[in-house]
């Protein structure tokens, strides 16, 4: 199991926690919101395990208010980790399912969010939606040349 995150020390503790229970375990120390970071993520896990079988997107923050007072600023964070990450690490691991022709699978993790409307979070939904709807392709095949 590859596992990243930003925070170096509580990454490497899960990594750790994996061991122990008898599995094999790479501590990646990855921001998902920077594309050449994610790409190294996909590179190194591919590199230890001989290809990638699954690849899990579940970064993601939410905010809770009205609309209006929550910045702009962390609007856009907002958008940047949850979807933008998302898409950031389907397209790292991508190359290395058609090395594998075609083979391999990508969970993106949401929530109910994604589904049902809620009060004070409203960038919330909008950005679950996408990950979700970005979800319904079930396999990965390179178009006929």
């Amino acid at each position: 199991m590859v596992l990243a995150a930003r925070r170096r020390e509580l990454l490497e503790q899960a990594a750790r926690d994996c061991e122990a229970l008898g599995g094999r375990a790479l501590a990646v120390p990855t921001d998902v919101t920077d594309p050449a970071q994610t790409r190294e993520l996909a590179s190194n896990a591919a590199w230890a395990f001989s290809g990638i079988d699954v690849w899990v997107n579940n970064a993601g923050t939410s905010m809770w208010g009205p609309f209006e007072d929550i910045p702009l600023e962390s609007q856009a964070r907002l958008i940047e980790l949850n979807l933008l990450g998302a898409i950031y690490g389907s397209h790292a691991a991508l190359p290395h399912f058609f090395d594998q022709e075609g083979r391999g699978v990508i969970v993106n993790v949401s929530s109910i969010f994604g589904r049902v409307p809620m009060p004070w979070a409203s960038s919330l939904p909008r950005v679950r939606t996408s990950r979700c709807a970005a979800s319904t392709r079930p396999t990965w095949t390179r178009p006929p040349t």
